[in-house]
Parts: structure tokens; C-alpha cells; sequence
């Protein structure tokens, strides 16, 4: 009897553990949290591809931090370096590492409800001194409430992200035909 009792309560404790551990994978599949350090962040590349070009091309907006002597700032190298707006830049980049999402769908089929097939999405990637990657996404053009949809290149799972992105991007236009463009990332010189 004894025998039994101690694998009743064994089982039992098996069972509880797996539950456990079941959720535990479950809660990591379905939310969304970036992982990097914004201070490896050196360049962005922010971008849109052209629905009037055939094929589509890309519009970008690029930024590289500068590395001088006596400071470090934020450039524009297509507008002979044009000094970029910091304060912008870190806030971007401080929404995209809080944003926190859960998983609300996936597959290509779907795509076009979140406004993220490749043609209609933004793109956003951020790099490090050497330009490897440390993070992309696309963001999707759809809204809903202050957030974001968002999904990684190659991945078929969707989020929806609780930091408006593309607000933080300048994007705040009709989304269907807004580009991204240099004019906000300029640093006003007062």
C-alpha cells in the first residue's frame, strides 16, 4: 500500500511539474521581448519599400553614430553628415528595447491584416560598429490602439507590441503612403 501511495504522489508531482514547465514554454512563445544593449547600437536603417518602382526598392533613412576625438553624435552620411537629432534617436531606441508584445497571429496569409507583407511594411535594423545585425523588424502599417504589429524577417508570427514605433520613427501620416524621410531625423541647430 505504501508502494502505491509514494507513486501516486510521484506521478502527481511529475504531472505538476510538466504543467509547469508547459507553461512556462507556452508564456515564452506567445509574448515578445527585444533583447540588446541600445549602447551597441551605431547604426539604424529605417525603411519602406517603394510600391511605385517595379521591382519594389527600398527607401532608407540611415544613421550612423559618429566617433570623434572629443565627442560622439549621431549622423546622416546621405546628407554629407548631417548632424542627426539625438534626443530623437534615443528615444527610438528606448521604445524598441521597453516594448514588450504578445503573440496575436501568424502566416503569410495574414499578413496583409497587420499590414506586414514586405511590400506595405516598414522595416526597421538596428547594427553595431561592424554592421552585424542586432535586430529587425518589420513593422507592420495596421493599427491598433497605441501599438505596434510587428514581425521578424522570415518569421511567420506576428506581435503586437505595446510602443507605437513608427510615431517614434516619425511616421505619422496615412500609413499606406507614408515614407520615411531625413527631414525628422535633422538636428535643429538653435
Amino acid at each position: 500500500m505504501k508502494g502505491r501511495k509514494f507513486l501516486f504522489f510521484l506521478g502527481g508531482g511529475l504531472l505538476i511539474i510538466a504543467g509547469a514547465l508547459q507553461y512556462q514554454w507556452r508564456d515564452k512563445a506567445l509574448s515578445f521581448h527585444p533583447s540588446f544593449e541600445i549602447e551597441r547600437v551605431e547604426k539604424i536603417q529605417f525603411g519602406k519599400a517603394s510600391p511605385d518602382s517595379n521591382p519594389p526598392l527600398p527607401q532608407l533613412v540611415t544613421l550612423v553614430k559618429a566617433k570623434q576625438p572629443d565627442a560622439s553624435d549621431w549622423r546622416i552620411p546621405d546628407l554629407s553628415n548631417a548632424r542627426a537629432d539625438e534626443e530623437k534617436i534615443e528615444r527610438l531606441l528606448k521604445e524598441i528595447r521597453r516594448s514588450k508584445g504578445r503573440l496575436v497571429g501568424g502566416g503569410p496569409s495574414r499578413f496583409s491584416n497587420f499590414g506586414l507583407q514586405n511590400e506595405e511594411a516598414f522595416q526597421i535594423s538596428l547594427f553595431d560598429g561592424n554592421w552585424a545585425p542586432l535586430l529587425t523588424w518589420l513593422l507592420g502599417t495596421k493599427k491598433e490602439g497605441a501599438g505596434t504589429f510587428i514581425r521578424e524577417p522570415g518569421s511567420n508570427r506576428v506581435y503586437h507590441v505595446d510602443s507605437n514605433l513608427l510615431e517614434a520613427a516619425g511616421i505619422q501620416g496615412d500609413l499606406a503612403y507614408e515614407k520615411p524621410t531625413y527631414d525628422f531625423w535633422i538636428k535643429e541647430e538653435k
